[in-house]
């Protein structure tokens, strides 16, 4: 495989007008030197930051060279609309879900708070009880 640094220096080398290696870092913000040094393969890993804006310059695809498929064609408004619409009724169906739920989580919350308002009152009773020996459930 063609090293990207070979395909940029081709098509260096073969683009009218002409352009230097002054030009080039000029344009993308890059030192003389490392244009010159990725020109010559110097540099073994270039980073995107490196490689893209000479590539771009150049008018090499970085997306041809790393094979990412482009996108065929704009998706069809029909199918967006269709899936907004999907999107749409099961936002619904799960706003109607947390609804029911919230409902039933106050439900749960006043149950509990019965259930502990009588074993509190059952606490106190006997409480009462045990320190009173003429009232309640045990007499002396």
């Amino acid at each position: 495989m063609e090293k990207l640094s070979d395909l940029c220096r081709d098509q260096k080398q073969t683009i009218t007008p002409r352009k230097t290696n002054q030009d080039i870092a000029e344009s993308t913000d890059l030192s003389v030197g490392t244009v010159a040094q990725f020109f010559r393969g110097d540099i073994k890993n270039p980073s995107v930051y490196t490689a893209g804006p000479i590539c771009r310059e150049m008018c090499v695809s970085m997306d041809d060279y790393f094979d990412i498929p482009r996108e065929a064609s704009p998706p069809d408004p029909d199918a967006v609309s269709a899936e907004a619409d999907n999107l749409r009724i099961e936002n619904a169906a799960l706003h109607e879900q947390l609804r029911q739920q919230q409902k039933s989580l106050r439900m749960h919350r006043l149950v509990t708070l019965i259930l502990l308002s009588i074993v509190a009152l059952c606490a106190f009773a006997l409480v009462v009880d045990i320190l009173s020996p003429t009232l309640g459930w045990f007499r002396a």
